[in-house]
């Protein structure tokens, strides 16, 4: 299990890598890459070096935060707390209304923040699923005759 556990670290880290990628080097493929999954509005995204990240705040935020979370599971093996992403979902959700309504400013920084923390109380639900998919699969394999 402790190699499924580096292995995603490595991979969400690839992944953030990408993001911030662009805008050290010319890498316009990677912001196509990305464009499916995120809408890359330039003013709801941060900026590095003068360019955009490949993916907006809120989906920076998603990204970096799983990312945060799985170094920090694996680290401190926090456990998965429903109650705490209950009210992390409610708040995400207001603050998408918010970008439509218009309540109180709807800035880079607040989506960011929204979002990384959601994924970091998300995330040890991931770790769990997985790990129980794994053992799935093992156990499977060896019924096997």
């Amino acid at each position: 299990m402790r190699k499924l556990q580096i292995g995603m670290i490595l991979g969400a880290g690839l992944w953030c890598l990408a993001i911030l990628l662009p805008t050290f080097v010319s890498a316009e493929w990677i912001r196509l890459f990305f464009a499916p999954i995120c809408h890359q509005i330039p003013e709801r995204s941060f900026w590095l070096f003068g360019k955009p990240l490949s993916v907006c705040a809120r989906c920076s935020g998603f990204y970096f935060g799983f990312f945060s979370g799985l170094i920090l599971h694996w680290i401190f093996r926090i456990p998965a707390c429903r109650a705490a992403l209950r009210t992390m979902l409610v708040i995400i959700l207001v603050d998408v209304a918010n970008g439509f309504l218009g309540v109180y400013p709807d800035l880079a920084v607040g989506r960011f923040c929204g979002a990384f923390l959601f994924s970091v109380l998300v995330t040890p639900f991931v770790v769990q699923g997985l790990y129980e998919a794994a053992r799935s699969l093992h156990q499977t394999e060896v019924q096997i005759p």
